[in-house]
């Protein structure tokens, strides 16, 4: 029902509702349930970023880091997109510390770190 109110109605409303819904079935350990609440909270609302932390946190604890590393980084793109760069510097962070391969990342942590700059 959730996805079908994502779908057709969309907004942050059905998503906090998807989003609440699946911290529940989160907590009493219905992990699939609340993996599709917490998509269907994205699908609702592409730019809100509380469900995107959730799914990342999800992928995190079932060892997906790649896919993790994905919706983080969508989150690092809303935040800095807000002109939060403290917000996203944040986020980068977390994925260097679950992803280090990720040179790309790692540089620009360095970058910014050096210059104050998340861009070239």
């Amino acid at each position: 029902m959730l996805q079908q109110a994502a779908q057709e109605l969309g907004g942050q409303a059905v998503a906090e509702l998807a989003l609440d819904a699946g911290d529940r079935c989160r907590s009493l350990g219905k992990r699939n349930a609340a993996l599709n609440c917490y998509l269907a909270a994205s699908r609702a609302a592409p730019v809100y970023e509380p469900p995107l932390a959730r799914l990342a946190d999800i992928c995190i604890d079932d060892q997906d880091i790649d896919l993790a590393v994905s919706y983080l980084e969508r989150i690092a793109r809303l935040t800095r997109l807000r002109g939060d760069n403290h917000g996203a510097l944040r986020i980068y962070r977390k994925i260097a510390t679950i992803a280090p391969y990720r040179d790309d990342v790692l540089e620009m942590l360095m970058r910014a770190q050096t210059t104050g700059r998340l861009d070239p």
